[in-house]
């Protein structure tokens, strides 16, 4: 080989040496890009399903509660007219929690119906 082609190889692997250079550290850049948008997708789906098991134990336990106080009512053959205050108070508890539930507000709700179950507890005694 003559001393021009000589000189001419080293320039040419050192172009694509370059050129490979460039496109791993734009691959490298769009990765971690890519790495951080799943991250944050994954964040948001993790607070949606926090979101959702938070809604499904609040409608379980707002149909635990609605079930107990149906069972004591037709246990004790009571009506709307001759329930004990306390009784009357479990189903408002219910009323309100399922409201606001409804409107939005599920930790207000969920309180609610927790307080209607202590309560309808301490009426089975």
């Amino acid at each position: 080989m003559n001393g021009m082609a000589m000189g001419k190889v080293p320039a040419a692997i050192i172009a694509l040496q370059s050129v490979g250079l460039v496109g791993a550290t734009v691959t490298g850049y769009l990765a971690a890009r890519r790495r951080d948008e799943i991250k944050a997708l994954n964040d948001q789906l993790r607070n949606i399903n926090a979101e959702l098991r938070s809604r499904e134990n609040a409608l379980l336990e707002k149909d635990a509660v609605i079930s107990y106080v149906e069972k004591r009512a037709d246990a004790n053959g009571a009506g709307d007219d001759d329930m004990d205050p306390e009784e009357q108070k479990v189903y408002a508890l219910i009323d309100e929690g399922n409201s606001d539930i409804g409107k939005g507000n599920e930790s207000e709700g969920i309180e609610k119906l927790s307080l209607a179950l202590l309560t309808a507890d301490k009426l089975q005694v």
